[in-house]
């Protein structure tokens, strides 16, 4: 089974997830309508994150077995740049006169907050709830999935149709909270199968052909039933699930037998503490659009910010790992 550290093209396809949705939320901001509208085609990079982060896991599912220490793994590398971003943001806060002691703030905290974020300037960490339970149900599924034929097509049936159950129940954020689970869970089990994976320039066309297709359905479904559960909910999920899919398969395809250069490299190590702060620059409390004659050097300033700041975030919390391993390392633990 191939080892998730020597397959390059997920270097390429991290980078290329988050620069979507660096482009989704940048795009919102430019005062032309139709390139506003294209932020819901950019926003194909969060499914791209648990695509990706389901797949490495199935890829190398050794460390999983110990499930211990696998929740504790995962949830230092999630919380320490996490908590890191919430420092930060609370002292800008503080500069600015708001108020932190809210009950938006402790769930933010604790990454309780639901896909109904409460802080202004960290609405894009509903991500962190959805990747916690995603992470919650990996041990199970990483054990169930190892059992007979029977029980991985029931499940991954059972998994592929659960946004449809989902879409049934009012409240937005059950649905909004649980389907990226789908796309993380579905990753896994094709990464548990990769040796199954061919990569070939027809099965590049064919995965290029569907993702146009589940695009061009989306925009013909916006327009007849644009404001529906069907569309809102089940439409808008499977052709963005499909696409995100179908470019993670070409992504690959193409840079199987790329170098990972330098700056790519360090791009793709940086990418979640660019997506923990690139929001408070673009529409937080301390956002720069307005600070430049136009929206594009606005998101050059916005851009070249938010990789300072995810430089230093990353490198601070390298430290605190080390320091809890060196730690760990002296008490013989």
């Amino acid at each position: 089974m191939a080892d998730r550290q020597t397959i390059n093209y997920a270097v390429y396809i991290r980078v290329i997830g988050t620069v979507l949705i660096l482009l989704c939320h940048l795009t919102q901001q430019n005062v032309n309508p139709y390139i506003q509208k294209m932020s819901q085609f950019f926003n194909i990079g969060v499914p791209i994150f648990f695509i990706l982060s389901g797949f490495l896991f199935g890829i190398n599912p050794k460390g999983i077995k110990e499930w211990k220490g696998w929740y504790v793994r995962r949830i230092k590398r999630i919380y320490i740049p996490y908590e890191i971003f919430i420092v930060i943001l609370a002292v800008i806060y503080f500069l600015q006169g708001l108020n932190v002691f809210t009950k938006d703030w402790l769930l933010l905290i604790i990454g309780a907050q639901g896909s109904n974020v409460g802080v202004w300037g960290a609405e894009q960490t509903w991500f962190i709830s959805a990747l916690l339970l995603s992470y919650l149900f990996t041990p199970l599924i990483s054990w169930l999935i190892v059992k007979n034929e029977y029980i991985k097509i029931i499940m991954l049936v059972t998994v592929i149709g659960l946004p449809v159950l989902l879409s049934l129940l009012k409240p937005v954020w059950a649905f909004t909270l649980f389907t990226p689970i789908v796309e993380y869970l579905i990753a896994f089990w094709i990464g548990r199968n990769i040796d199954k994976i061919k990569f070939s320039l027809k099965y590049v066309l064919c995965a290029a052909s569907l993702l146009v297709f589940s695009f061009s359905i989306r925009i013909l479904a916006k327009v007849i039933c644009d404001g529906s559960i069907l569309y809102d909910r089940l439409i808008v999920f499977y052709t963005h699930m499909i696409a995100a899919f179908c470019l993670c398969y070409i992504i690959s395809s193409l840079c199987q037998n790329i170098k990972v250069y330098k700056v790519i490299n360090w791009f793709s190590n940086i990418s979640f503490e660019i997506y923990l702060f690139h929001y408070m620059f673009t529409v937080g409390p301390v956002s720069l659009f307005g600070s430049t004659p136009n929206w594009i050097t606005d998101c050059i300033l916005v851009m070249l910010v938010t990789l300072v700041v995810s430089t230093l975030a990353r490198a601070f919390a390298n430290r605190i790992l080390y320091a809890i391993k060196k730690t760990k390392h002296v008490h013989g633990v």
